[in-house]
């Protein structure tokens, strides 16, 4: 099987929109406008991907996925988005 992310990425991001449509959009243009990394964690939250999946789909430990999505939900609180807590549910 082919595991390469590049590829397999873009498929779960077209699950994960059909999940939210519209509202995950609004997510990557307003709080990932930087970063891809964000949007990819978030995108693996939505489609309930544990922790550990996460790390291993990223090349990182657990403790760099706990740290990414602390620092994104503290990025989503401070945005003053309509939709925060839906972002911040998402997450876990």
């Amino acid at each position: 099987m082919y595991r390469d992310p590049h590829v397999i990425f873009p498929v779960l991001e077209e699950v994960a929109k059909s999940v939210n449509p519209g509202l995950l959009a609004e997510f990557k243009e307003k709080i990932c406008v930087k970063s891809n990394e964000g949007y990819e964690i978030t995108v693996m939250s939505i489609l309930r991907f544990s922790v550990a999946s996460v790390a291993a789909f990223m090349g990182v430990d657990k403790d760099a996925v706990y740290s990414r999505r602390k620092r994104l939900k503290n990025k989503i609180n401070r945005s003053g988005l309509d939709n925060a807590d839906k972002f911040i549910k998402w997450l876990g």
